[in-house]
């Protein structure tokens, strides 16, 4: 029951996060193309489009990067391990998964940390003054949801079904 649902609860958080993920992009282009637009118009700047922009990319990565190791969209490099048989593919696969995600807890731990120090200090941005640490939490979530996809493909990767994952073949 666990292994059936929490695949899918993180795909479907992972889900809705690439929808916030979306809108954050749409928010900073719609941005930055006003400003550079009442720019040339009327010689007129948006205040603060840098620090806009600058915390809207936060969202936009860290809110996509889960989905896009649900999809299986990351890079790999397999030029060694495509040499190996399957069943060995899965357990390097497995293995570096594993490592990866435990990377991942590690830096989404100090994530959380500096959110939380961001918060306690009410840290702002120079010129706005928009608080940092919305931005760290939804930085450290993202980071939370990436490390969750990692650890479940790793739990995959090692699963005794001897189906190769499709990004192995």
């Amino acid at each position: 029951m666990f292994r059936k649902k929490l695949p899918a609860a993180a795909a479907m958080l992972s889900n809705i996060f690439n929808y916030i993920s979306m809108a954050a992009l749409f928010l900073v282009a719609a941005i930055l193309f006003l400003d550079i637009a009442l720019r040339l118009a009327a010689e007129i700047s948006i205040l603060g489009t840098y620090e806009i922009i600058e915390m809207g990319m936060i969202v936009v990565i860290f809110a996509a990067l889960a989905h896009t190791q649900f999809l299986k969209g990351h890079v790999r490099v397999t030029m060694l391990v495509e040499k190996f048989p399957p069943g060995v593919k899965r357990w390097i696969d497995g293995f570096l998964l594993t490592i990866t995600a435990a990377v991942c807890a590690v830096v989404t731990y100090a994530s959380f940390v500096q959110a939380h120090v961001y918060y306690e200090k009410q840290a702002t941005t120079a010129v706005l003054k928009m608080p940092y640490y919305p931005f760290a939490y939804t930085l450290a979530m993202g980071l939370t949801l990436l490390t969750i996809a990692f650890f479940l493909d790793a739990v995959a990767s090692f699963s005794s079904d001897n189906r190769t994952p499709p990004h192995l073949n």
